[in-house]
């Protein structure tokens, strides 16, 4: 059986470090083919633009940008990101941008092979077209119209929908929030059911942001932020149902 190989560049402005790295994934974890290492953000850039790797391994401090900024100036990313930094308080701004994992130097070859697995359950959850239909819907826009205009945001970038009498209030995961004058209902009527559940009479969650379901104090869902949100008694067995099926499509 051939082994399927993804496509890997290491964002580093240490060469040591990214030779490093390079040496430790060529030889544990052959199923990274390492095409290309950058010096700098603007490097890198071309170089995902000409070779469209599927992995991209970035550290944080560099030149002209930051490694948060540089994959924040993506709209789309067609590749999976892992952190990899001398230090660890970066953890909530890796998040908001969507790393699959954070690895702080130096690098313990535990810690890497997680990260690699994290890896390769992304690329075969890709390959299940239920959960791939989700992430298409998760990359289309989202119009909000506001008193100024039209805010446009991935679906994917929204948390929670809070209602408010008329008006609903949109929290996204970089912990921006918009006030629209629709209500919850029209809300619940139009986004994609596979993603959202509306827990409660005045939440609405988006499923891909759940960290954990608890059945203490009534029960409640914490997102990835650490918010947490009450599930009404009316709704408990239908919202397990309902991560049990999104849980079952991405294999878990």
């Amino acid at each position: 059986m051939v082994l399927r190989k993804f496509k890997t560049i290491i964002i580093d402005d240490e060469e040591k470090a990214r030779k490093n790295l390079r040496l430790v994934l060529e030889k544990y974890f052959p199923e990274l083919e390492v095409i290309g290492e950058a010096n700098s953000a603007i490097t890198a850039r071309l170089m995902i633009v000409e070779q469209t790797p599927e992995v991209v391994f970035v550290d944080i401090h560099m030149p002209e940008m930051n490694g948060i900024e540089f994959l924040r100036s993506f709209e789309v990313k067609n590749f999976v990101s892992v952190i990899v930094s001398a230090h660890s308080d970066f953890g909530i701004e890796a998040l908001r941008v969507g790393v699959l994992d954070y690895l702080v130097k130096p690098i313990i070859i535990s810690d890497l092979q997680a990260a690699v697995n994290k890896v390769l359950k992304h690329y075969s959850l890709v390959k299940d077209p239920v959960i791939r239909t989700a992430i298409n819907t998760a990359q289309k826009k989202l119009a909000l119209s506001t008193s100024s205009g039209i805010y446009y945001s991935e679906i994917d970038k929204v948390l929670i929908l809070k209602g408010e009498d008329n008006y609903t209030k949109v929290l996204f995961t970089d912990g921006k929030d918009l006030l629209v004058s629709k209500t919850l209902k029209d809300f619940e009527r139009s986004l994609p059911t596979e993603l959202f559940f509306r827990i409660h009479k005045s939440c609405i969650i988006n499923a891909q942001h759940v960290k954990e379901y608890t059945r203490t104090d009534g029960g409640y869902v914490v997102m990835i932020n650490g918010s947490k949100y009450e599930i009404s008694k009316n709704n408990h067995a239908s919202f397990l149902d309902f991560m049990k099926e999104y849980s079952i499509s991405i294999g878990k």
